[in-house]
Parts: C-alpha cells; structure tokens; sequence
C-alpha cells in the first residue's frame, strides 16, 4: 500500500512539473490618473515686513486649485488622502501644501470620476524658497496625486498630475 502512495506522490509531482513555461500572477489593481487645468498658477503673496519674504513672517496667498481624478481599469477605490507639494525649477521639493485625510474615505465605482476644489495656501516660506531656486522668474510646479486603497486593503498612489505656479511680490 505504501509503494502506491508514494507512486500517487510521485506522479502528482510529475504532473505539476509539467507546466509549458512559468506561470504568472497578475495583480488586478485600480490605476487613478489626477488632471488638472494646465495654465499657470499666478500667486502675489505679501510681505510680513519691508526685508522681503522671509520664512517666520506671516504673508500668505490661497487660491483654489480644481482636479479630477479618473479611474482607467474598471476597478473600484476608496481616496484615502489628497497631497499637493510644492518643487522648484529644477524639481527639488519645497514643501508639502495640502496633505488632507478624507474621512470617512470616500468610494469610487470603476472607470469612475471624481472632482475637488481645494484651497491651497503659498507662505513667505515657500515664495522665498521659489525665489532663492529662480529669482527671476520664481516659478515652480505643484505635484497633486491621492493616495488610496482597493478593495482588497492595498495601498496605492495615484498617477500625479503638475501645473506651474509663479510667485510674484505686491505691486
């Protein structure tokens, strides 16, 4: 009896090992695509003080930045957190301007859309670093993406979207 067992075994391991090439797992997993309007940002942000900006003063700008997010696969997701971070010229980070948790996350259906306003807020800081990069121009790019889970708890981010925003001083 125990010769046929290990023949049963033997057999199965054979069968198993006669697969024509490597098989793969493909993760099935909702891809989001953020867009966003492609004109230039213009923000006129004040100065604390008669020095210039300085990162401890206290002038600041907002404005409203409106994005979409898309979901290309047909899978469903829920936001978890919208980030848009500010980089100069040359692409090194300057800081982090909105990193906001949705609460209660907020579900989206498969090839599905979804819209926002947010308001976003530029600092003498951030100016000041835009300028120090390019004190020509004072010009730099938002990064705008989410991040987000699917149905099975992974965790993903979304393709980003950019826009170019300048900084000006008051006239």
């Amino acid at each position: 009896m125990r010769i046929f067992i290990f023949m049963g075994i033997g057999l199965l391991v054979m069968l198993l090992g006669c697969a024509p090439g490597t098989i793969g797992i493909y993760p099935v997993k909702p891809v989001v695509e953020v867009s966003t309007d492609t004109t230039m940002i213009v923000s006129v942000v004040p100065e604390g003080s008669n020095a210039g900006w300085q990162s401890w003063d206290s002038g600041r700008d907002t404005f409203d930045l409106s994005f979409s997010l898309k979901e290309t696969k047909g899978h469903p997701f829920y936001i978890t957190t919208i980030k848009v971070e500010l980089y100069d010229r040359d692409g090194n980070r300057v800081g982090t301007l909105l990193d906001k948790d949705i609460i209660p996350n907020t579900y989206v259906e498969g090839h599905g859309e979804e819209s926002f306003t947010e308001e976003i807020i530029i600092d003498e800081g951030d100016a000041d670093d835009l300028e120090t990069a390019d004190p020509n121009d004072r010009e730099g790019y938002l990064k705008i993406y989410i991040k987000y889970y699917d149905e099975n708890g992974e965790e993903y981010s979304s393709l980003p979207a950019f826009r170019k925003i300048k900084v000006n001083h008051p006239e």
